[in-house]
């Protein structure tokens, strides 16, 4: 499919110019009806004589046969000039963009490197990412990602490509200080929103919801007033997993056990409920991300964000068809 009509002339464009290469069958059958009359002439020839054949053929017309075969090769044409969609000048219309402020936080602790979720649950909560962003048209998304601080990876933007870009650079090691620091991740995502438009805005926590700091529920209250809805993604499992480390080794706590990292559910659910969010649980698939966007990010009031002018081409299809239309209608009455 062509996005840009193919110019014919300087007014004259087609929307789908390689459908006209079906008025190649026009010649193909003008060919094919010349072969047929020469085939026809040169039967009749061996029936019978010149005087007998005129008695035979007296109040035919092939004149009448030609031009009634013309007026029906136009009428194909004209129909095969409007599946080619022709469009001939331009109107002004005014598209107002709406859509909502939504905040990807994401958790790049060491225990996101648990594999309770395989490959990993940073690896899972990226593939949820980008099904969630698949959902967004029209919305503006940034990108934070928090361990003990928080840092902002990508601003808000209708270039969702750019985020993607942003969270494929995602990993343990971009934040040195341990924790998972939710209050800063908000803070953060506050002042990313900027001032108000009138419409919603939501921050959606992607972690397993470890070691949240004592001032979490405080900052999510904030929001809230903000008007800024907080969702939580669980990233991980009430069983847990050791958190593997490159060469084999495990990561261990002070006293040199093993730590053994589990999804806080109770917490999240808590951060969701006092945001005026919802909470989901990361499994397996595309279900969970569709279940949050219809329940939760859908039912959110969406605010006009900028008006665009743009130059639409008319469509002129109705010339084709009527011209096709009237063509048909004279060849029938053409009697041969």
């Amino acid at each position: 499919m062509f996005a840009v009509p193919f110019l014919l002339a300087d007014a004259l464009a087609f929307a789908h110019p390689e459908r006209l290469w079906l008025l190649l069958v026009l010649p193909a059958l003008a060919l094919l009806f010349g072969w047929a009359e020469r085939q026809s002439a040169r039967r009749l020839a061996g029936l019978a004589s010149p005087r007998l054949r005129g008695q035979l053929l007296r109040g035919a017309s092939p004149g009448r046969r030609r031009v009634r075969f013309g007026l029906m090769l136009a009428a194909l044409g004209c129909l095969l000039l409007a599946i080619a969609r022709p469009q001939w000048g331009f109107d002004r219309q005014e598209i107002k963009r709406r859509g909502l402020d939504i905040i990807l936080a994401f958790d790049v602790s060491k225990s996101m490197l648990a594999n309770d979720l395989e490959p990993t649950r940073l690896a899972r909560a990226k593939l949820a990412s980008q099904d969630l962003l698949a959902l967004c048209q029209g919305d503006r998304v940034g990108l934070v990602a928090f361990a003990g601080r928080a840092f902002l990876m990508a601003p808000l933007t209708i270039d969702h490509g750019a985020v993607l870009n942003s969270l494929a650079e995602l990993d343990t090691d971009i934040i040195p200080r341990g924790g998972t620091n939710l209050a800063e991740a908000i803070d953060l995502s506050l002042e990313a929103f900027g001032k108000g438009e009138g419409s919603d805005r939501a921050i959606i926590f992607l972690t397993d919801g470890e070691e949240l700091e004592a001032d979490a529920l405080a900052k999510t209250r904030a929001a809230r007033e903000a008007n800024v809805h907080v969702f939580c993604i669980g990233v991980g499992s009430a069983e847990g997993s050791l958190i593997p480390l490159p060469g084999g080794a495990f990561v261990r706590d002070r006293s040199g056990q093993m730590v053994r990292s589990r999804l806080d559910e109770d917490r999240l659910r808590q951060v969701a409920s006092t945001g005026g969010g919802t909470y989901v649980r990361l499994g397996s698939g595309p279900r969970v991300i569709e279940d949050l966007w219809r329940d939760g990010l859908a039912k959110l009031q969406a605010g006009e964000k900028e008006t665009q002018t743009t130059m639409r081409a008319v469509d002129r299809f109705q010339w084709a068809i009527g011209a096709g239309v009237l063509f048909l209608a004279a060849g029938l009455l053409v009697s041969e």
